[in-house]
């Protein structure tokens, strides 16, 4: 009968600059004993997550004895083996309400703009998915499900030339006060971007990547070029102190790299997280032979 040796290491972090940085390194044996009658070291440089990690990135998944090969292509995770899975509050590829007219949206009523909660959207504005019946991934040539115009034809690929500088987007969002208060340590917002985002929540702005400093209006551009694909995706974490009880207003502004980009696109994901579990932790099982006799087991964790 094999015998199955658990080990867990746990550490918790504070103000933590970089969380899901990690160096990852070939493990070398800890323990060597050639006076014990069939010795052997197992190693192993496993990597196991269970929240934040894609199909492409499994991390190494070696089994003893081996442990031999490195992980260094591939991204660091953030190991999270027990928190309770976040609430998808918003999940991607919801609709939203956007404004796509080659100009910023104007003051509705007066003096009331479109970032504040109290702002009556009109006709200007594509509401409820109408007239264009769809939702996110918003934009065009950057594999969206809902294409905007943006002054070229066609609207999906638009042709060469000058595009629409800024594209505007609302939507609403409600909680509770106890998910503010007890449940939700904090709210956590996926973004894909293409190319700069501003997003104000209840008409404060909250997040701004990939954009220059100071006031924006519609033809500020954004600060760097965003190709489809990975680099699109950012993330935002939110206290929830900035959130009421009831509904949310989550206004954002997509803004381009210049008047000729060539593509565009905006989608984003809001969820609901707790850290009510162990923060940062690391397991390993080893599957030993039968009638083996442990002399040292160590499991070795590390990040930056």
């Amino acid at each position: 009968m094999k015998r199955i040796l658990p080990l867990l290491i746990t550490i918790l972090l504070f103000n933590c600059a970089v969380s899901n940085a990690q160096i990852l390194r070939a493990f070398t044996p800890r323990y060597n004993n050639p006076s014990v009658k069939g010795n052997i070291v197992y190693v192993s440089n496993s990597i196991i997550s269970t929240s934040g990690i894609g199909a492409g990135d499994p991390g190494t998944g070696e089994l003893p004895p081996t442990g031999s090969s490195m992980d260094n292509d591939g991204k660091g995770i953030n190991i999270d083996i027990d928190n309770p899975a976040p609430t998808v509050k918003v999940p991607f590829g919801s609709f939203w309400n956007y404004h796509a007219q080659n100009a910023a949206p104007a003051n509705s009523p007066v003096g009331t703009d479109w970032k504040q909660p109290a702002y009556v959207m009109p006709a200007t504005w594509n509401t409820g998915a109408v007239p264009v019946n769809g939702a996110g991934k918003y934009g065009y040539r950057s594999g969206q499900a809902t294409c905007l115009p943006s002054g070229q034809v066609p609207i999906c690929t638009p042709a060469a030339g000058n595009k629409y500088t800024s594209y505007y987007f609302r939507k609403t969002v409600s909680f509770t006060a106890l998910e503010l208060a007890t449940t939700f340590s904090g709210i956590q917002l996926n973004i894909l971007r293409n190319d700069g985002i501003v997003v104000y929540v209840n008409g404060v702005e909250r997040f701004r990547n990939n954009m220059p400093g100071g006031g924006v209006s519609y033809a500020t551009l954004a600060s760097s070029n965003i190709n489809p694909g990975a680099a699109e995706a950012v993330t935002a974490n939110l206290s929830t102190t900035i959130f009421t009880a009831g509904v949310n207003t989550i206004a954002v502004e997509v803004h381009l790299r210049s008047t000729t980009s060539v593509d565009m696109s905006f989608d984003m994901q809001v969820l609901g997280v707790s850290d009510n579990g162990t923060y940062n932790s690391s397991t390993s099982d080893l599957n030993l032979a039968s009638c083996s006799n442990v002399l040292f087991a160590g499991l070795y964790w590390g990040s930056r």
